[in-house]
């Protein structure tokens, strides 16, 4: 009776598009906190496993938790944990699709720093704020090697995550230079696999306030002029109106936004005709689940789309995905703190030792 009543809270939660605790009573919240806690505490899930299992993404696990007040583990214990549940060292060699390398290939001139650090690996690696990033990042690699995440913290970008992979030398095809001519496609398909690599790590989909209306725009920023080019012709040949590169931010400039500061110009195309970026958005099989949020949005939007009637909708998604972010900085300076006062207290220990 027991097992049918986790499976029947479960199942709720599965099958909420998005909790709220308000139309909640105390004991379905104390039954849903119990569930969760014994998933984490007792079963030693991780938020990525349970998220898993309820088919949701990482973060809303991550979010109900601090909802109902449970205290996460910090990376350092969780890899204790699930270390024992991961083959040291394992490898495979990359088995996708073309698509799949394509999107990759597209993904690595963005947001990733990939090199090669002996003669059997590649380590790839990237520092973020986004949940979701953390979690494309896992979904992508996990399955070809062992996947690490950290906290880190710098002066000019504050406390962020760090993710890394060490894969096979099969992954070279990632190595491709920035500033290298792009590589050309065998087929349309492979190309908008490759452009939602692109927007995936350097671009955003856009739902902006636009006198009465709710206008849609697609900005694609890189800090590599010729990649922007080659994407701006080639949209060209499909019947797509894009401008630029324009610059956006000069190096040592920090976003509006997210304060990061750049180490380089950054430029940005700009597609800013409703009908092209309804057309266009179908087209890509984006993976980052933001953008798949604002794309779900935006072709969800009445044409025309009066900003009194969907405006609500799209300032709930950049709350979201702000409290998302902001909820990401605080774990990652609250995990950081904590691994550095052990460190600290490690080498005290040590210090204090008797010879």
């Amino acid at each position: 009776m027991e097992i049918d009543r986790e499976r029947l809270i479960l199942n709720k939660i599965s099958a909420s598009r998005r909790l709220d605790f308000r139309w909640l009573d105390d004991s379905e919240i104390t039954d849903i906190k119990r569930v969760l806690e014994g998933l984490y505490f007792e079963e030693k899930l991780s938020t990525t496993e349970i998220a898993r299992k309820l088919h949701k993404s990482q973060y809303c696990v991550w979010n109900i938790c601090r909802r109902l007040g449970t205290s996460l583990r910090t990376p350092d214990e969780g890899g204790r944990i699930y270390a024992p549940k991961r083959a040291p060292n394992h490898r495979r060699l990359f088995d996708g699709t073309i698509l799949e390398q394509a999107y990759l290939k597209a993904f690595a001139r963005g947001d990733l720093d990939v090199r090669r650090v002996s003669s059997l690996a590649i380590l790839v690696s990237a520092t973020t704020t986004h949940p979701d990033f953390v979690s494309l990042f896992a979904s992508l690699f996990r399955t070809y090697g062992p996947v690490y995440t950290y906290p880190v913290y710098d002066k000019a970008r504050g406390y962020r995550w760090k993710v890394a992979a060490r894969l096979d030398l099969s992954f070279s095809f990632m190595l491709e230079q920035k500033g290298s001519p792009c590589t050309s496609f065998s087929s349309k398909k492979e190309f908008f696999a490759w452009l939602a690599g692109i927007i995936d790590s350097d671009g955003s989909v856009g739902i902006i306030h636009s006198g009465n209306y709710a206008r849609l725009n697609l900005q694609i920023s890189n800090q590599d002029v010729s990649l922007l080019d080659y994407v701006r012709i080639e949209l060209g040949r499909e019947g797509f109106f894009v401008t630029g590169p324009y610059r956006n931010y000069i190096k040592g400039q920090k976003t509006r936004t997210w304060h990061i500061r750049y180490n380089a110009d950054m430029f940005y195309l700009l597609l800013q005709r409703g009908e092209d970026v309804r057309r266009l958005l179908p087209m890509m099989p984006l993976r980052h689940s933001e953008e798949k949020k604002r794309r779900e949005l935006a072709l969800r939007l009445p044409i025309p789309a009066l900003w009194k009637i969907v405006g609500e909708q799209v300032e709930d998604l950049k709350r979201e995905i702000a409290e998302g972010v902001a909820d990401s900085v605080s774990r990652a300076e609250d995990a950081y703190k904590v691994t550095r006062h052990k460190k600290r207290w490690e080498s005290a220990t040590l210090r204090l030792s008797p010879a």
